[in-house]
């Protein structure tokens, strides 16, 4: 069964950093998250929560976007990227595990002087038009998952639509 994942490719209230990540992102074919704990690859759930609570002891209630990116998401299933609270900016398919790269992280900045992000999807962008929503849809969180039930789906559905045959 595929899922859809909601990314934000990075801070939307930081409009330079956002637009270069992103044309980043569309030009490399992946989408990065960042609390930057080195490789994740290799580390069980277990060990991410240990590395996650030594470097972030402060924002644990995010833990579980990492675990989501490095263990929940799967080839296959399909990203939202979203700009802000009520704008997607692109539509793909994940088209393998994640993975860690230092350089491209940096190479991602571009030239800008940003934290870089080191945690990477690689993505098949299918689309990159942009759908502004007269309302908020999205919450804060990096990365979460939508779902039929979710309040929001019927309008997020409606532009998914347009791109993949969802039953």
């Amino acid at each position: 069964m595929v899922r859809y994942w909601v990314i934000a490719p990075y801070h939307y209230d930081r409009p330079q950093a956002f637009n270069e990540a992103w044309k980043y992102d569309r030009e490399n074919a992946v989408i990065a998250i960042g609390w930057n704990m080195g490789n994740l690859a290799e580390l069980s759930v277990e060990e991410i929560q240990s590395r996650f609570r030594m470097e972030f002891s402060k924002e644990l209630k995010s833990l579980h976007q990492v675990l989501k990116f490095w263990h929940g998401i799967l080839p296959g299933d399909r990203i939202i990227a979203r700009g802000g609270r009520r704008t997607i900016v692109g539509l793909g398919t994940v088209m393998g595990p994640a993975f860690y790269d230092p350089d491209r992280g940096i190479d991602r900045t571009g030239g800008l002087s940003i934290i870089p992000y080191e945690q990477f999807l690689p993505i098949r962008w299918e689309n990159v038009s942009e759908h502004i929503f007269p309302q908020q849809i999205f919450g804060m969180q990096t990365v979460t998952q939508i779902r039929e039930t979710s309040k929001h789906w019927p309008a997020v559905n409606a532009v998914l639509q347009g791109v993949w045959d969802i039953p």
